[in-house]
């Protein structure tokens, strides 16, 4: 009898090892599968990076899928500027070009660019001089700029959305 119970026994362990070894198979298919279908739900990853530095930046256009979104934001800021209702008041526009310039950049957006999310980078061509140095802190930060890309980003997010 005590042989019948350990095989039993053994019988059952290897049964529900088996279980739940099938059980986190499908958990993590589950898992794989809504993150596919999440992933398909984002329109574009936006991405605003070194925004803010007192050296007005020159956003160029680095994604041919996002050119709707750059020429978006590019009568955005025309509208706004005619309306003085932006800080620059310089003749240069944050966002000047309608070509697409590619660019390589290792960044935040590599994730979502390799699962075939559309990017927008809105990042200055040139990079800051005070970037990653000790001169990189809040007295680099220019708040009439950065004033400048909220009020651009609050028409942008409110018109996309349709608010």
């Amino acid at each position: 009898m005590k042989k019948k119970k350990s095989t039993i026994s053994s019988n059952q362990n290897a049964e529900d090892i088996k279980e739940k070894e099938n059980h986190q198979e499908n958990e993590e298919e589950e898992f794989i599968e809504a993150e596919k279908n999440a992933i398909e739900l984002i329109d574009a990853f936006i991405l605003l990076d070194l925004i803010g530095f007192k050296e007005p930046p020159l956003i160029l256009n680095y994604f041919s899928q996002t050119s709707k979104l750059y020429g978006r934001a590019q009568r955005i800021e025309k509208r706004l500027k005619q309306k003085n209702m932006l800080n620059n008041l310089e003749d240069e526009l944050y966002f000047g070009t309608t070509a697409v310039l590619p660019r390589q950049m290792e960044d935040d957006h590599i994730p979502f660019l390799q699962r075939g999310v559309p990017i927008f980078h809105i990042m200055p061509y040139q990079f800051p001089t005070v970037w990653h140095t000790s001169s990189d802190n809040a007295q680099a930060i220019s708040y009439p700029i950065s004033d400048d890309f909220v009020r651009i980003f609050t028409v942008f997010v409110a018109e996309y959305l349709d608010l």
